[in-house]
């Protein structure tokens, strides 16, 4: 008998019980199979980019297709941060590539990318961040996250 709960928010892009031969079913890998050098295995190594955004992105597909159902999706909006450890340019490369024959075929994708910010737990002060090794002015290393790990499906518009 199967117990996990089902998503049931936008919010709710990955699951955590799915494991990779869940997430990268038939569908995608024959597609995988079909792309020649210059697809996404030849965007792998040039970027240093993996299956990763390719398993991301089918999972943010999945979840706004069972949210909107029959419905044609016109544009998608992300927000990625940029301490998330994903690769937005890869969840654009894999887009049209995971929405081909899904109701979101032919939608634009839209990716918002805040910046990472902390706040000192030594001085508080507040700050940004483009990577997690970032010291306070003060030299402190002791910070708190407060932005720049988001991961999550903003808004999805529809055709009326």
């Amino acid at each position: 008998m199967d117990i996990r709960p089902e998503p049931h928010t936008l919010d709710d892009t990955l699951d955590p019980y799915l494991n990779s031969d869940t997430v990268l079913h038939k569908s995608i890998l024959s597609r995988l199979d079909k792309i020649s050098a210059g697809g996404c295995a030849g965007y792998r190594s040039e970027e240093g980019a993996s299956l990763h955004e390719m398993a991301i992105t089918q999972s943010v597909i999945q979840a706004v297709c069972d949210r909107m159902g029959d419905a044609p999706v016109q544009r998608v909006c992300l927000e990625i941060g940029t301490l998330s450890g994903v690769v937005a340019d890869s969840v654009r490369f894999c887009f049209d590539l995971v929405t081909a024959g899904t109701t979101l075929e032919g939608a634009s994708l839209e990716i918002i990318q805040p910046t990472g910010r902390a706040r000192c737990r030594d001085c508080g002060a507040e700050f940004e961040l483009n990577d997690l090794l970032v010291l306070c002015e003060c030299g402190s290393a002791n910070r708190e996250l407060l932005a720049g790990e988001e991961l999550k499906i903003r808004e999805v518009e529809v055709f009326v």
